[in-house]
């Protein structure tokens, strides 16, 4: 279904008419994006070592795992810390303290609602999935004043004073940073951002978060599905209710063409509500460009980081599996004669089974079993003469190769991901200085452009939290949160 633009500026559309365009633009995305959807999940199951199956190897090599480890304190480490300055430094205090006083306040946010947090997991979803996601949201909190619990009294229109009526008092402010998770975040398909019309989110609110939300269309939100979400049924077995509550799903969605909100129940067709932006953004959308992995100039369609070189990581699994198998080899085996004529095989046999009984009980004691014809024992050749071992040469041939095999492997990984052996904490104690500063250079080169993005990322929540705080929040409040 196409959305006429032109004729909704002159009159505004059905709101059945706009929840089935806005879902078909949700069923759209979810086609255009499944492959990346069933990769990045796919990705998610081995990094948690959730992917085995029958047909899986025994053994695997944590490939991917560690690389996530080695490269999460590379590309964040820290809280960010928000600057705030004047474009020009023109001789004016009231702007220099103006921008002191907002950064303080920014910085205070920062530090009680979580940043640092949000940002740990954007960093994750970006490492993993391929994009990272946070949204910013004000959240106001009122107290009720007056009735009888003051006494107070207001004039009324005659001026005489009357009852003092009851009325809601803002009693606290905040600007929360949320993080969104990949799969719930989601946009009109385009090439670039600034083709993007609308972009939404899935948010998930139980029947209590519902009403105190209050839609408009008050109809709608009785009509509301509730239930146990996926994950949660798949972790407490089928959804137990008394230890998660069930939930519905509603889409928050920016629409930036006709610079509008909406609330869609996307399951019944019902618009919950919709109305002018409750946040007026410099850039219209309340949440920083995502940070993203791979992506071709002509989509916003991610590509994970593991695809690259997902094919070497499933070979080192498998070669790790055959070197347990080859390992499981490397046990004295022989044959042994025993009976009357075997010469001292019956002692052999008990001789070795003793050992074994030993070793279990990990005694020392000296053992001592006896020959009942030591001399064709030793015509025979003694042990080495009775026992035809099972040769062990080609099992070590078949073993230092698979381990090379490996080794080379691992090697391409980490040229493919440009980790380097600094990165790993590991060098080579005949390298020169100037390799191992080289090695340290190219690897911060390759993962320079994901820290920048994080970096970028984080400076642009620190801007949407600043104009939030600027535009939105009491003199008071700013006050307070500065020190100032």
């Amino acid at each position: 279904m196409v959305y006429d633009d032109q004729s909704a500026t002159t009159k505004k559309p059905e709101p059945d008419k706009l929840a089935q365009f806005w879902a078909s633009e949700i069923e759209r995305y979810g086609r255009g994006t499944k492959k990346w959807d069933d990769q990045a999940s796919a990705v998610v199951k081995i990094y948690l070592d959730q992917h085995k199956n029958q047909n899986s190897s025994k053994r695997r090599f944590a490939l991917l795992w560690s690389n996530i480890e080695t490269l999460k304190p590379a590309v964040y480490a820290r809280t960010p810390v928000p600057v705030v300055s004047r474009r020009f430094k023109d001789a004016d205090p009231v702007g220099r303290k103006a921008s002191e006083m907002l950064e303080r306040a920014i910085k205070t946010s920062f530090d009680l609602y979580g940043v640092d947090d949000v940002m740990k997991l954007v960093r994750d979803d970006r490492l993993l999935a391929g994009r990272g996601t946070a949204w910013v949201r004000y959240e106001p909190s009122f107290e009720m004043m007056g009735g009888q619990n003051d006494g107070k009294t207001i004039e009324n229109d005659t001026g005489e004073p009357s009852e003092a009526q009851s009325y809601e008092r803002l009693a606290s402010e905040k600007v929360c940073c949320e993080f969104v998770h990949w799969s719930d975040f989601g946009h009109t398909l385009e090439r670039t951002w600034p083709e993007v019309r609308g972009a939404w989110r899935k948010v998930f609110l139980t029947k209590e978060k519902v009403k105190q939300r209050n839609f408009k269309n008050e109809q709608a939100a009785l009509r509301l599905t509730y239930d146990v979400r996926a994950e949660y049924a798949e972790k407490y077995g089928g959804g137990d209710t008394d230890v998660c509550e069930p939930q519905c799903v509603i889409y928050e969605i920016w629409d930036k063409i006709k610079h509008r909100t909406l609330w869609l129940d996307k399951e019944k067709g019902a618009i919950l509500e919709d109305g002018p932006p409750p946040l007026n953004f410099r850039n219209f959308w309340p949440f920083p460009l995502p940070a993203y992995g791979t992506c071709a100039t002509g989509s916003l369609i991610p590509v994970p980081d593991y695809k690259y070189y997902q094919d070497q990581a499933e070979e080192i699994d498998d070669l790790t599996n055959k070197i347990a198998d080859l390992t499981m080899w490397l046990r004295m085996r022989g044959l042994i004669g025993v009976g009357p004529s075997s010469e001292g095989g019956d002692a052999l046999a008990k001789l070795m089974r003793m050992e074994d009984s030993l070793n279990n009980q990990a005694s020392s004691n000296n053992v001592l079993i006896p020959v009942e014809s030591w001399s064709g024992f030793t015509e025979k050749g003694g042990i080495g003469g009775l026992v035809d071992w099972v040769p062990l040469d080609k099992v070590m041939v078949a073993l230092k190769g698979a381990i090379e095999s490996r080794q080379q492997l691992i090697n391409d990984v980490y040229q493919i991901t440009g980790i380097s052996d600094i990165l790993r904490g590991e060098t080579d104690p005949n390298e020169t200085l100037g390799a191992q500063k080289l090695k340290a250079q190219t690897g911060s080169r390759r993962i320079s452009t994901t820290q920048r993005d994080l970096a970028r990322f984080a400076r642009d929540l620190a801007e949407l939290v600043g104009e939030v705080i600027a535009e939105v929040f009491q003199p008071e409040t700013i006050a307070e949160m500065s020190g100032m």
